[in-house]
């Protein structure tokens, strides 16, 4: 078994691919809460309201609404500038998806060495 240094051990290809992930997943995430939360109030009583969309958009940019949240006392905004660029949620973002991908090629190497 591996130490969990070696899982999160850096390399370019997961560099690469977290940051690929970051920039792409994140918009994609902006774009669903954007798209399928109420702008006219925090709440959900809206035409447009859609929890499959927002669900989606929290699980592909969740600390960047932790950090609006920490920083602002509410996940709720139509401006996340601040929270991404400010408070280094591009940073966290990055981590995110860092870990993610370490995580993921770890079990896919370790399932193909068992292979053999």
């Amino acid at each position: 078994m591996r130490s969990l240094s070696d899982v999160l051990g850096p390399s370019w290809i997961k560099l690469t691919i977290a940051l690929f992930s970051a920039g792409l997943l994140s918009m994609a995430g902006f774009y669903l809460y954007f798209n399928g939360s109420c702008w006219s109030s925090p709440g959900d009583d809206c035409t447009g309201y859609s929890p499959t969309q927002v669900f989606f958009a929290y699980l592909f940019s969740w600390p960047v609404f932790l950090i609006q949240k920490v920083s602002t006392g509410s996940a709720y905004s139509s401006n996340y500038d601040r929270a991404v660029f400010h408070e280094f949620g591009w940073l966290a973002l990055w981590a995110y998806y860092y870990t993610i991908v370490s995580f993921v090629m770890y079990f896919r190497t370790a399932k193909r060495h068992s292979a053999h």
